[in-house]
């Protein structure tokens, strides 16, 4: 099925999906289409659809910031040998 007609949209969501495309900077279409898809990814594969809680924060750090977590948690990433005994 190449397109759809929606009718009746009720404003909430009509708002949604514009929210969506303008936060995105992408097409009503292409919103559209996302949040389509979101809503039935559980459906396709059920038990192993990941939360979107903190989408929002994806690519948010800037390279420094990024840098500076990494070099920060370091420590976590060494294994101490008398430990392993």
């Amino acid at each position: 099925m190449k397109q759809i007609t929606l009718r009746d949209l009720d404003e909430s969501t009509s708002r949604a999906v514009r929210d969506l495309a303008a936060r995105e900077g992408i097409s009503l279409n292409k919103a559209v289409l996302r949040l389509l898809k979101s809503a039935t990814a559980s459906r396709e594969r059920p038990g192993k659809r990941i939360g979107a809680a903190l989408d929002r924060y994806f690519g948010q750090w800037t390279r420094a910031e990024a840098a500076a977590f990494r070099k920060a948690v370091a420590v976590f990433e060494q294994i101490d040998p008398e430990q392993w005994k």
